[in-house]
C-alpha cells in the first residue's frame, strides 16, 4: 500500500480500494473495516515485526499454513498472468525526418 498521514495520523492506502488505514491499530479512516496490526521494532536497517504463531495466524485469517484456500477476492495477479506475453515489440524511430521500425525479439 501507499504510506502516508491522515490528520496527523501514520497510515496506509490500499491504491486499488481507495481505502485509508490507521498503521497504530489498523482502523479505517471514514470507514468501519480494521486490519490486523503487529508489533513492530527497529532494529539498525531491519523492521522486526512480531508474528503470532501460524495456528493463530490461520484461525484469524481462515488460511491453512499462511495460504488463503479460498475467497472472495479478486484476483488481479493471477489474472495478470493470463494475458499473453508479446515475443516481439516494435520500435518506433524518426531522426532528421525519417521513419525508421525496428523489430526487437
Amino acid at each position: 500500500g501507499i504510506i502516508g498521514s491522515f490528520e496527523g495520523a501514520p497510515k496506509v492506502a490500499c491504491p486499488l480500494h481507495k481505502k485509508q488505514f490507521s498503521l497504530e491499530d489498523g482502523h479505517q479512516f471514514d470507514g468501519d473495516l480494521k486490519l490486523i496490526t503487529f508489533p513492530v521494532k527497529i532494529e539498525g536497517d531491519d523492521v522486526m515485526v512480531e508474528l503470532p504463531a501460524v495456528e493463530e495466524v490461520d484461525a484469524i485469517l481462515g488460511t491453512n499454513g499462511l495460504r488463503v484456500t479460498k475467497s472472495d477476492c479478486i484476483d488481479i495477479t493471477g489474472d495478470a498472468l493470463k494475458v499473453p506475453v508479446r515475443s516481439s515489440v516494435s520500435l518506433v524511430t524518426e531522426e532528421a525526418g525519417m521513419r525508421n521500425t525496428t523489430l526487437v525479439h
